[in-house]
């Protein structure tokens, strides 16, 4: 008998807690997840990963769930994480042990898993958006996934000797192996590699035929001086590669139409490139399967497409086919929501299908049911599950594992604002108030900037600014120049100009917020950011004395000794064309460094020791530059971290200090109005 989900009560008894509010950082225990959606074989129902939090066993418990798309549970299973077969029946999986990695396929919800192999993984930096992934065949037979050629030498190596640029990785040094396609039969037996050479391939598509796979490999001869991936497919029985196309860009995961005809890929035409966090938004091309000129979808469409991931760890974004191969859905930036869109391939216009003031994660397309299921989150909602019809009408939410967490957590709704920038732009921002707050109060508030450059903040839920809240600090953050979702002028707006038309927007909007919010108190402004908000954050305080205090992590201090010392030569490269040498006046002005004898802001400066996207370098550079000069800074070391902070205690000192830090230098909330009560 088929029961409607209230999930909480299909994975386990578990009644709405009886307590009051409780603080963000307390209620995040209660806090459930569900996957994004996989369709199920026969087109009618949808698989999730579901956790919720079990407070007699203090303690998630989680199950694989199917769904219809009338939001009824037909299954559930064992949690289970992998990549399903076509027939749904088993999953791939893959399981680490003693420091090796191995794909496995499981059964669906069972133990019944038969040894597949080894997978080795080759630490060389090959960009952020790099999917190493592993696909089943169209018939099941077969797994082809990316792998190393041989098991790396992790033994501590006294003595390291380099000849490529890009010999650091992510967390230490390349161990400069190449990735190549292997092939292993699904019900074990020995794996057959179909690449080789000097050269790394990525993102696997298997074509419905089942006789080719397509992967996007770098071999222009110099990969680490470019990001120029092309496309490509091998013959899976002769071995034998083709190139599909050739161009001074870089294309993107390309997947093939469920019909077999067509081949879709997100493609870049700037020859310069990063493979950090790329200025130019991709383009959505098509091209026939057995080959001709390709042609772009949604030309006019002037938003970041985020193409995301099909299997593996869960990203936001998905570029995915309709069942009958006549539209293409994708998730896109758009004012701080991320919308699902389509596109059909006859007419080539894109429409939204299900948009608002919320993110969608990912989805699943169903011809037979006429429904779209999908992820979605909002700035009160971690995520549920909803279903719509194809065009998007008839929206439904079918979950509720939220509940408790949304009725008892304390949270700071951001409240939405626009503003006039210094030239006209229009620009996107965010208020959020300390919960639980009085009325005729001002606050210290904090401007959080976002990383990137090229990223954004908006209608999803900010842990680090609940917790600031949480503290007692009214929160901004802005969509400067350079964030996404505002089209590719706005995106270009730091191109040779970080902490120019970027700042300029972040001070403007924060002028806007102190004259339409009384709670804020114009007094006692701090800023905070990471990575590229730490650069901004280093470049503020040596701009303008506005800031009574700054605290920043993994930040950029010397764009210079950056370009030697980082990873991100290439971005350096994009974001302010040419070489260094050619370029050694800009970015010396366009370096916090520089101005540092106009700081007067207290600055703390939060940085992993073997960070090797920010080398803690820059962080050195800052501190000594500030404490020759006067200025009260405070240099926080993490030894064993890199550019994100892990572990807990790191996680927990990190924000303790950073909460402390606001305290010393910019008080407590004051009181400048009568009024009581708290909302």
């Amino acid at each position: 008998m088929l029961m409607r989900t209230v999930l909480i009560a299909v994975i386990l008894t578990c009644p709405l807690l009886s307590q009051g509010k409780l603080p963000y950082s307390q209620a995040t225990k209660y806090q459930a997840s569900v996957s994004r959606p996989v369709m199920a074989a026969d087109g009618q129902s949808f698989y999730s990963l579901v956790w919720v939090y079990d407070p007699e066993k203090n303690q998630d418990v989680g199950a694989t769930v199917r769904f219809d798309f009338e939001g009824n549970v037909l299954e559930r299973t064992k949690p289970m994480g992998g990549t399903f077969s076509p027939d749904q029946k088993r999953l791939v999986v893959l399981r680490y042990k003693d420091g090796t990695s191995s794909l496995w396929n499981c059964a669906a919800g069972s133990d019944d898993c038969i040894y597949l192999t080894d997978v080795y993984w080759s630490d060389h930096f090959l960009g952020h958006h790099i999917e190493k992934n592993w696909v089943w065949s169209p018939d099941g037979r077969f797994i082809a996934y990316v792998g190393a050629e041989r098991a790396p030498d992790r033994s501590p190596q006294p003595v390291k000797a380099y000849s490529r640029v890009l010999y650091k990785t992510r967390r230490g040094y390349t161990d400069g192996i190449r990735t190549h396609v292997w092939v292993v039969p699904s019900q074990g037996g020995p794996a057959r590699q179909l690449t080789r050479g000097d050269f790394d391939v990525h993102a696997l598509d298997w074509h419905p035929s089942g006789d080719r796979i397509s992967f996007l490999s770098n071999r222009t001869g110099s990969p680490d001086h470019n990001h120029n991936n092309d496309l490509w497919t091998v013959d899976v029985q002769s071995g034998k590669i083709e190139r599909i196309t050739d161009t001074p860009g870089t294309e993107d995961r390309a997947i093939w139409s469920p019909d077999g005809k067509w081949m879709a890929y997100l493609a870049r035409v700037r020859s310069v490139n990063t493979k950090d966090n790329s200025p130019e938004n991709p383009r959505l091309m098509l091209r026939p399967a057995e080959g001709g000129p390709p042609r772009r979808l949604a030309a006019a469409f002037d938003r970041r497409i985020l193409h995301g991931r099909k299997g593996g760890r869960e990203v936001i974004g998905q570029l995915d086919w309709s069942p009958d191969s006549k539209y293409l859905y994708f998730i896109a930036d758009h004012h701080g929501g991320k919308p699902l869109y389509r596109v059909s391939i006859e007419q080539g216009k894109a429409e939204p299908v299900v948009a608002g003031d919320f993110v969608v994660h990912g989805f699943e397309v169903s011809a037979k049911s006429g429904r779209i299921a999908y992820k979605r989150s909002t700035p009160s909602d971690p995520g549920e599950l909803w279903v719509a019809d194809l065009d998007g009408k008839n929206a439904r939410q079918i979950t509720h594992v939220q509940d408790n967490f949304k009725k008892y957590a304390q949270l700071s709704i951001p409240q939405e604002f626009w503003f006039e920038s210094f030239d006209g732009a229009r620009v996107q921002g965010w208020a959020m108030q300390p919960e639980p707050h009085r009325e005729g109060v001002r606050y210290p508030t904090i401007l959080r900037v976002h990383g990137g450059p090229h990223a954004s903040q908006g209608f999803w839920i900010d842990p680090k600014a609940q917790e600031l809240t949480e503290a007692g600090f009214a929160v901004l953050y802005i969509n400067p120049r350079g964030s996404t979702g505002y089209g590719q002028t706005f995106v270009d707006g730091t191109i040779n100009n970080w902490g120019g038309g970027d700042f300029q927007d972040l001070m403007a909007g924060v002028d806007h917020a102190v004259a339409r919010f009384e709670w804020i108190d114009p007094q006692r402004l701090g800023i905070t950011g990471a990575s590229y908000g730490g650069f901004m954050t280093n470049w503020a305080v040596t701009q303008t004395d506005r800031f009574k205090a700054g605290v920043t992590v993994s930040g950029i201090s010397n764009l210079i000794s950056f370009y030697g010392t980082s990873l991100y030569q290439l971005l350096i490269e994009t974001e302010f064309p040419g070489k260094l040498w050619d370029n050694y006046d800009l970015l010396w002005h366009w370096s916090p460094l520089k101005h540092v004898g106009n700081a007067r802001t207290p600055l703390l400066i939060l940085h992993g020791e073997d960070d090797q996207e920010v080398p803690i370098g820059q962080a050195e550079q800052m501190f000594t530059a500030l404490r020759k000069v006067g200025v009260e800074a405070t240099l926080v070391r993490y030894t064993g971290q890199t550019h994100s902070l892990r572990g807990r205690s790191n996680v927990n000192d990190a924000r303790q200090r950073t909460i402390g830090w606001f305290r010393k230098h910019l008080g407590e909330a004051s009181l400048e109005a009568t009024g009581s009560g708290s909302r």
